[in-house]
């Protein structure tokens, strides 16, 4: 109650000057100034301190807080958005986002989720950190590690809604959202979140690729550089989405949602097996004895190590007994020339490689060319870290600098994965051996992250600024054609929010 009146009079001395103040001051009896002056004094605290923590927001006239929890196979990583802004033909656009609160992966044993992150989320969503004229939203989205066994997943949600009830978070007070995520939206959520923070979804200017690879999966997405769909396009997208091509692609499409926008059609690529752990236990059931595996061996070949990772993206066809390729690769020129220029390389691409000494931009060539550096013999007095830092030296003076690499860099972004040094050689040729896979060139330009920057503010280089952006801003995610299934699907999932 006593911080009413002190606001009040605050208000009123920052408009009529400190002349007012000292008068006001000045005609009280001297026990009362005294007595005044303790008073104020930390009470003035707390209201700077409040107003400190809320100015970012104190500009827009309505608020959107989206609360995501990113369940995926290796921890789980919670953090919320803010989304602001003054007028109703405006988007709502990113203004900060709170610090990643990293944990381990969500489990039935705990309930879920431990109590430490529900009272983490729950905080986050009843904290008044923007205004009155805010709604709050909690998603939390379950990638690779969920999708075998959706059942599972659906009994964890159940209990980790009632925990956060008894906590006071419920779906009278917020917006809640928990589901399996299938590869083709991870993928796209990612696409969108660096599309959106660098200013590529108007079709000015051609929109930039992403690879992302996980433990469990690995997430390839792009637009075809066309401003119209003409017939020569449809048949590029039917070409790469045939059934018969891949089993595992998508066509989706992101549509206007509070104001009328630029549709942009993404095609996805999700390859569940592929991440970067699975992939490594599959080359190690393929080569069973430790001394027959080409990339660990004392004395390493990188051709050699080529040829494992590269026969892990096929196998053999039980009817023809043939090779059966596990990736469609396009050599058309028709669609090379059509794909994005850039693509934005996350999650285990940064730890073996720029966290590691290497530039953050660089071609396939060159990282193959570390790879083959990575798999060179070495002194065993090594330490392990930097690895890269001499064979960065020996490439050609970089156009764009490199990224230099400190922990206060990660604090919104999550902690870097540690490398496992025996495997060092082995996950870089197979970083090359799954891009080439994707249909990346030699031409292509790749810009490793491990988050994006907007406006000086680092965000997390994953689907989740992506997803809250789709949701601030109501879209709608037509999935138009799917060949997850031997059938076309179509399925419309609308971010429509009441």
């Amino acid at each position: 109650m006593l911080l009413l009146p002190l606001r009040l009079f605050w208000v009123f001395c920052k408009l009529k000057g400190k002349i007012a103040y000292l008068n006001f001051f000045s005609a009280l009896p001297k026990k009362l100034q005294h007595l005044t002056i303790l008073l104020l004094l930390p009470l003035s605290f707390i209201v700077f301190a409040k107003e400190f923590s809320s100015k970012d927001v104190q500009k827009y006239q309505e608020i959107r807080k989206i609360v995501v929890l990113d369940d995926g196979s290796t921890g789980s990583r919670l953090v919320s958005f803010l989304f602001g802004r003054n007028f109703k033909h405006e988007e709502f656009r990113l203004i900060k986002q709170s610090p990643m609160h990293e944990a381990g992966v969500l489990s039935l044993e705990n309930g879920g989720v431990d109590d430490k992150s529900a009272q983490l989320i729950a905080g986050l969503l009843k904290k008044d950190d923007c205004g009155d004229k805010c709604k709050s939203y909690f998603f939390l989205g379950a990638t690779a590690g969920r999708r075998a066994d959706e059942e599972s997943a659906r009994k964890m949600f159940r209990m980790i809604r009632e925990k956060l009830k008894q906590l006071g978070i419920n779906e009278k007070k917020y917006d809640i959202e928990m589901k399996v995520l299938d590869g083709s939206m991870e993928g796209a959520y990612n696409w969108l979140a660096v599309n959106y923070i660098y200013g590529r979804l108007d079709h000015s200017e051609q929109s930039y690729g992403i690879v992302e690879l996980g433990g469990k999966s690995a997430q390839l997405a792009f637009s075809l550089k066309t401003k119209i769909d003409t017939d020569d396009t449809v048949v590029l997208k039917n070409k790469i989405l045939h059934p018969e091509k891949s089993e595992d692609k998508a066509l989706l499409s992101f549509e206007h949602g509070l104001i009328q926008k630029n549709n942009n059609e993404v095609i996805t690529e999700s390859k569940m097996g592929f991440g970067l752990n699975l992939a490594y236990k599959n080359y190690e059931q393929k080569f069973a004895e430790a001394e027959t595996r080409p990339c660990e061996r004392r004395h390493k070949n990188y051709f050699e190590c080529q040829q494992a990772m590269d026969s892990l993206f096929s196998k053999e066809d039980d009817e023809s007994k043939h090779a059966k390729r596990l990736f469609w690769r396009s050599d058309e020129e028709a669609v090379d020339w059509r794909m994005p220029d850039t693509y934005y390389l996350s999650g285990y691409f940064y730890d073996y490689t720029v966290h590691m000494g290497l530039r953050s931009h660089l071609t396939l060539r060159q990282l193959e060319e570390a790879a083959k550096y990575a798999c060179q013999d070495r002194n065993e007095t090594d330490d392990g870290t930097n690895l890269l830092s001499t064979f960065e030296t020996e490439l050609p003076q970089p156009v764009k600098p490199r990224v230099v690499t400190k922990p206060s860099d990660f604090q919104y972004s999550g902690s870097i994965q540690e490398i496992n040094r025996e495997r060092f050689c082995g996950t870089l040729t197979y970083m090359v051996s799954l891009l080439k896979h994707f249909g990346i060139k030699s031409n292509h330009n790749l810009v490793i992250v491990k988050s994006f920057v907007l406006e000086g503010k680092p965000y997390p280089a994953t689907w989740t600024p992506g997803y809250a952006y789709a949701k601030a801003n109501e879209y709608e995610i037509n999935h138009k054609i799917s060949t997850t299934h031997p059938f076309i699907r179509v399925n419309k999932s609308q971010f429509r929010m009441y």
